[in-house]
């Protein structure tokens, strides 16, 4: 009796032993991460796994905005800081790109191209790349938002300190999400550099 008791419990503790070594085996957050190290500066710093607390969108930064850079050019060098959430990019010699997405109450999508002092008089190209950037870095209805309402010329210039800083405000259609808030879009000369910034979120 004692013999079979013995089997018992040593065929318990196998089956426990395999179920943990299972559940190991199948973690896709520990895959993922290590996908992107070797694009993102100073990783051994990042809390890749860390989500908001007591919020409406439960979700970290640093994956949804590497994600979609690389996507876009896979040969991206990232760097990451993690103190604000913002993941730069080098374009060219001259243009970077800053990106954040996510959020906690209001899931955020937030770009700023930092390009040349000349490029400031040029609201032509101002507001192409400003389309640019929403159009391949933005998702979930703000793509279309900010992408239509500049290729339809639907904004209006609300604020402006002449030859540093313009603000446009998009005009609002019945086409944009419902819960898609639209910040406009930003134009600063600072620090002898241009900088596009646009941003908006998701309720």
């Amino acid at each position: 009796m004692l013999t079979k008791h013995l089997k018992l419990i040593a065929f318990a503790g196998f089956i426990t032993l395999g179920f943990t070594f299972s559940n190991c085996r199948n973690n896709p957050a520990k895959q993922n991460d290590q996908d992107h190290v070797d694009h993102v500066e100073d990783a051994d710093t990042l809390n890749t796994s860390a989500v908001y607390q007591d919020c409406s969108f439960d979700t970290s930064s640093y994956q949804p905005t590497t994600v979609k850079l690389l996507t876009y050019d896979e040969g991206w060098k990232i760097h990451w800081d993690q103190d604000d959430k913002v993941a730069t990019v080098a374009i060219n010699a001259t243009d970077t790109l800053q990106l954040h997405i996510g959020g906690c109450d209001h899931y955020q999508y937030r770009a700023s191209y930092i390009t040349s002092p000349d490029k400031f008089v040029d609201t032509t190209f101002l507001l192409t790349k400003a389309k640019w950037v929403a159009e391949n870095f933005f998702d979930n209805g703000l793509e279309a938002a900010f992408g239509n309402a500049i290729a339809q010329g639907e904004y209006d210039l609300s604020q402006s300190t002449p030859g540093q800083w313009l603000h446009y405000d998009l005009k609002a259609n019945d086409s944009w999400e419902e819960n898609v808030v639209c910040e406009g879009i930003d134009f600063n000369l600072i620090n002898n550099q241009t900088t596009i910034t646009l941003s908006g979120y998701l309720n």
